[in-house]
């Protein structure tokens, strides 16, 4: 775990108690890991790191994607930075990992919890939004041939983010294109992946800033796929 970013004993706290609660009261397809978040001994809070699955349905099912929120000193004046530490090819993922999502930016409110941050980037794999695209060809393909964005999504998945493979919490991995022997390695094991739990990603109709994050967010994606089953 990186050093204390010096966080308030009151947001320290909160922060317990808010994590406790997402422990017995699960995110579908999210699991907080413990033994990196809060080391043994630990007294101090800086990172939350979590374990997300690719939901059914998109090119990252049966995956499991590793990522972390890193807590600034000014928390929650100021959103947490979110990372991917395995690698994925998504629109709004770096090369380097840092994730780009309205929540943790513009949208940023104080009173938003761990519990919206974590469901918020679990909906993105649901939705991207290549209109706001870090990883320029992710977001190219997305709107230009979806089959072939979502192809290199699956062989990404399969590579990196297979239950199979350890993945590292030391930090988020560069990206780069999967090399085609272990792509076709990936391929010839048999498939023993959990299937993911849905994430329920709320109505767009509430006002609840959540929703309306997410009727943002999905709306690109929603479009695509509507009119390719008019194809």
């Amino acid at each position: 775990m990186t050093q204390s970013e010096n966080l308030p004993p009151g947001v320290v706290s909160k922060l317990f108690r808010e994590l406790q609660s997402i422990e017995s009261d699960r995110i579908d397809g999210v699991r907080l890991v413990r033994e990196a978040t809060l080391p043994a001994g630990a007294d101090s809070l800086s990172e939350i790191v979590a374990d997300v699955s690719g939901p059914e349905g998109t090119p990252y099912e049966g995956g499991v994607f590793r990522m972390k929120l890193a807590l600034v000193a000014e928390y929650p004046a100021q959103p947490p930075r979110g990372y991917f530490c395995t690698k994925i090819f998504h629109p709004n993922v770096s090369e380097r990992g840092e994730i780009c999502v309205d929540t943790l930016k513009r949208d940023w409110q104080p009173t938003y919890g761990i519990r919206h941050i974590l469901t918020v980037v679990r909906c993105l794999l649901i939705d991207p939004n290549p209109e706001s695209a870090l990883n320029e060809e992710a977001g190219r393909l997305l709107l230009e041939d979806y089959e072939a964005f979502a192809a290199h999504a699956r062989i990404w998945t399969r590579v990196h983010a297979s239950p199979r493979i350890h993945v590292s919490t030391a930090g988020a991995a560069d990206g780069g294109a999967p090399d085609a022997d272990a792509a076709a390695e990936t391929k010839k094991a048999p498939d023993t992946s959990p299937s993911p739990a849905t994430t329920t990603c709320p109505d767009a109709s509430s006002k609840d800033p959540l929703r309306q994050v997410m009727r943002n967010t999905g709306s690109p994606l929603r479009e695509k796929r509507r009119s390719l089953k008019r194809l």
